[in-house]
């Protein structure tokens, strides 16, 4: 009965898998040093390996001629809990109906939604391979659930919960980096990334009747197209240890139905003070594209050894974040982490 979706949202449902208990968002990998400074970090340069996935212009300031980035991702949960998430899992993916109304029954509290992104490539001299996938699951119940479902009434009035599911797989994600040769005024670095998308998306609706429940599945879309970003990261002379970055996310952009994509503009300076210690702080959604307002973030790096640092930072719209690199492994957490900015899935 439910379209297969793509294997994004596959890696979505088996993370909602993993062992009970967890109360926080979670990042690891490349996306874990941003996210742990508060999803700051568009002109940190010092690690281009991992900034050139926020901006591609960071890959300009590569040092490494080969290198494999590493598998990455995040995973956010808004309105539902780490341990009731699986619920919203069996709703989209499974094909038993009772599997689905008990699952939109206890999720009729609220409108939940999980996100998870992951990210993995190549990258050689000032160019990166990739491949990167984002997947939404959300459960959206009326006013007639949420009330029965908050309140003492044993049997659900007339009412429907809409469940949405979608996964964006850009495979190949093309970036380049170059610095701007004819810029004297210290160093001035362009990318971009042209990112090849194939979308898969479903939505459901559970309809409960005074006791009786039924399930339809109202739409589907399955549908290819291109995206692209550029990135610039400015290094003045006179400025030593300071970076700025700008970034246009979007600015082609292919029109999905059930995934919606707008061009979006964000800003950031980062500053190495001494060595083991930076600070970042970025403006992201400066031109306000999805009507949620500007996102102000700010984090720091403190990096006592060489495989050893710790991070914390906030966002204005989610709070705060910490995280830590142990070895070549880096971890992000909060209570509410705020969206890697290369990868808003919204609908």
């Amino acid at each position: 009965m439910l379209t297969k979706l793509s294997a994004v949202l596959l890696a979505v449902c088996a993370t909602l898998a993993l062992p009970r208990g967890a109360a926080a968002d979670f990042a690891s990998g490349a996306y874990a040093r941003q996210l742990g400074m508060g999803g700051a970090g568009l002109a940190l340069i010092d690690q281009a390996s991992s900034t050139q996935y926020l901006n591609p212009a960071a890959l300009a300031f590569t040092k490494k001629k080969l290198g494999f980035n590493f598998p990455s991702g995040t995973i956010r949960f808004d309105g539902v809990s780490f341990s009731t998430a699986s619920d919203l899992r069996r709703a989209v993916l499974d094909q038993d109906q009772d599997d689905i109304i008990e699952s939109a029954r206890r999720m009729a509290r609220r409108e939940a939604t999980v996100d998870a992104s992951f990210v993995s490539g190549l990258t050689f001299y000032k160019a990166n391979l990739g491949y990167e996938g984002q997947g939404r699951v959300q459960a959206t119940p009326d006013s007639a659930l949420m009330s029965w479902a908050n309140g003492p009434q044993t049997t659900p009035p007339t009412g429907t919960s809409r469940i949405r599911a979608a996964s964006v797989v850009s495979a190949p994600s093309i970036a380049v980096g170059s610095n701007v040769p004819w810029y004297k005024g210290g160093r001035l670095a362009v990318g971009a990334r042209v990112r090849f998308q194939q979308l898969s998306g479903q939505t459901r609706e559970v309809t409960f009747d005074n006791g009786n429940a039924s399930v339809a599945d109202l739409a589907s879309e399955h549908r290819n197209g291109v995206a692209a970003d550029v990135g610039f990261v400015l290094r003045p002379q006179e400025n030593k240890g300071i970076a700025y970055g700008l970034v246009v996310n979007d600015l082609i952009h292919p029109h999905f139905q059930s995934y919606e994509q707008r061009t979006m503009i964000s800003g950031g300076i980062a500053k190495h003070f001494r060595p083991g210690l930076v600070a970042a702080a970025d403006a992201v959604n400066i031109t306000n594209a999805y009507g949620d307002g500007v996102d102000l973030r700010a984090g720091i790096e403190y990096k006592p050894l060489k495989f050893f640092a710790l991070r914390t930072g906030l966002s204005t719209h989610r709070g705060w974040t910490v995280g830590v690199q142990l070895a070549g492994f880096n971890f992000a957490w909060a209570a509410d982490a705020p969206m890697v900015l290369s990868q808003t899935l919204r609908f």
